[in-house]
């Protein structure tokens, strides 16, 4: 069962979506990049030096670069230890227009978890997409505990997805991403709430056996491995489904930026600042990629610099 959240009939839909009161829309819930005077002006987190060059100048000549249709296997993201790698044909798919590659969604969530870490401020912990499709075939089979423990470590510890020694047992939210028929979508377990919350920002009118087979998977995920790291009790018989339908994407290929989104900025419940973002939706697209490229973590960001603005001199 899934209880639905909706909008109050009386208020008037958002040009770009509909949203729930409540929430100033102030803090972490708005988006971190202003249009001010027609310009696009970019909060790029931990971004490196550059190297004299105007950062403005900078910016545009990376994005140009990331979304050349040339060498399309081009490395253009990777951390030192190797993994959460980006090509130019992953980084191209954040251009306005396009459906953005699972890759991209991956590496973006990774970003998130140790901006959290970083900073020690645990909230969201999102799990990479490929987690549920795995773990769904050991809920499918109904495996034993021990088998399943090991599967889900495996796949947690080969991805570097939590650092050694970080205890993230402690996060209010445990965040999903999964996609199937080409739409994204985020399954969240909300322990702040008691209750688990369903992200889809297409608004399905019914709820498909897909959305069960996942949602299975996530409940199963909660009530064994979730008792066997966090001392507090949950009672997660009493949880229950809640489909929040607030924010809604208007562009048939948005619902990868969407999912971002939610990794980024849910909270538990839905804001009104949310409703900028379908009319944002392209600025975001720049501002993912340019926090991506211009990271201090990327390991080739001063060949990603230099190659981007001798591409720039080139074209113009």
């Amino acid at each position: 069962v899934c209880e639905d959240v909706v909008v109050d009939e009386k208020r008037k839909e958002a040009d770009a979506g509909e949203v729930l009161e409540g929430g100033d829309g102030s803090g972490d819930l708005t988006l971190s990049q202003l249009v001010r005077e027609g310009k696009k002006k970019f909060k790029v987190k931990n971004a490196g030096s550059s190297s004299g060059v105007d950062i403005d100048v900078l910016k545009g000549a990376v994005l140009r670069y990331a979304r050349d249709s040339n060498n399309l296997k081009e490395i253009l993201f990777s951390r030192v230890d190797g993994f959460d790698c980006l090509y130019r044909k992953d980084t191209e798919t954040l251009a306005h227009g396009k459906c953005v590659s699972v890759d991209v969604i991956d590496c973006y969530a990774a970003y998130l978890n140790r901006e959290q870490v970083r900073r020690g401020q645990l909230k969201r912990w999102v799990f990479y997409s490929g987690l549920a499709q795995r773990v769904q075939g050991i809920v499918k089979n109904e495996g034993p505990l021990p088998n399943f423990f090991e599967e889900t470590d495996e796949i947690i510890t080969s991805c570097k997805w939590i650092p050694d020694g970080l205890d993230f047992s402690q996060c209010d939210y445990w965040m999903f991403p999964h996609c199937s028929d080409d739409h994204y979508r985020m399954y969240v377990v909300n322990l702040k709430n008691k209750r688990y919350d369903y992200l889809d920002s297409l608004y399905p009118d019914d709820l498909d056996s897909k959305f069960r087979a996942v949602a299975d998977m996530v409940v199963r995920y909660a009530t064994e491995y979730i008792p066997a790291c966090r001392k507090e009790p949950f009672k997660f018989e009493e949880f229950k489904w809640v489909r929040q339908r607030g924010v809604r994407q208007r562009g048939g290929i948005d619902c990868g930026v969407f999912t971002m989104n939610f990794a980024e900025f849910w909270d538990g419940k839905l804001h009104p600042a949310m409703r900028n973002w379908q009319r944002q939706i392209n600025q975001r697209r720049d501002e993912i990629t340019l926090t991506l490229l211009l990271n201090k973590e990327n390991s080739v960001l001063e060949e990603v610099k230099k190659k981007s603005l001798e591409f720039d001199r080139k074209v113009d």
